[in-house]
């Protein structure tokens, strides 16, 4: 396969969780993370879950909606428009979900920050998210160099699940 078609996985150590990224998903993670200057920013993963629930491919990310707040090392995802696009994305023939967050950390620290790890626990504990086991994925350094992409996976109980990285193709 070439560059194009490969894709970035993430594991847990037993098998419970799953996360694929095509390719053209990071290349859209590191354009908007470029055009942010060097402050954080960041989405929502879409996409879908394999029939055993186990691995989530993502389709789509978005960028931070129009009320979000950047700070160099802080940010706040606004809410502008994300839930009409999450009913056209849901009202499609293949259906696309709400998967979690993404955020890039400009500095290389590519490990959540407890606030990050708060953030996802409320919302796998919110009904109105409707997302029991979300992801949080994090690319962090220079999106024109030394990048690294990390993702977690924290569950309504409160587990924190980091994944571990193997390149496909």
């Amino acid at each position: 396969m070439s560059e194009q078609d490969s894709a970035i996985g993430f594991y847990s150590g037993d098998g419970r969780f799953g996360l694929e990224l095509p390719h053209g998903v990071v290349q859209d993670i590191l354009r908007i993370c470029q055009a942010a200057g060097g402050i954080e920013t960041g989405g929502i993963l879409l996409g879908q879950y394999n029939s055993e629930h186990t691995r989530a491919t993502v389709h789509n990310v978005t960028g931070p909606p129009p009320d979000s707040q950047h700070f160099f090392a802080r940010f706040l995802r606004g809410v502008a428009g994300l839930q009409e696009l999450l009913d056209r994305l849901w009202n499609k023939k293949e259906k696309r979900f709400y998967l979690g967050e993404w955020h890039h950390h400009p500095l290389p620290i590519p490990a959540p920050s407890p606030d990050d790890i708060v953030q996802m626990q409320e919302i796998a504990k919110s009904d109105r998210y409707a997302c029991r086991e979300p992801i949080l994925l994090i690319l962090s350094g220079s999106p024109t160099m030394d990048w690294q992409l990390t993702a977690t996976v924290c569950t309504r109980n409160g587990e924190v699940c980091p994944l571990i990285s193997s390149r496909r193709s």
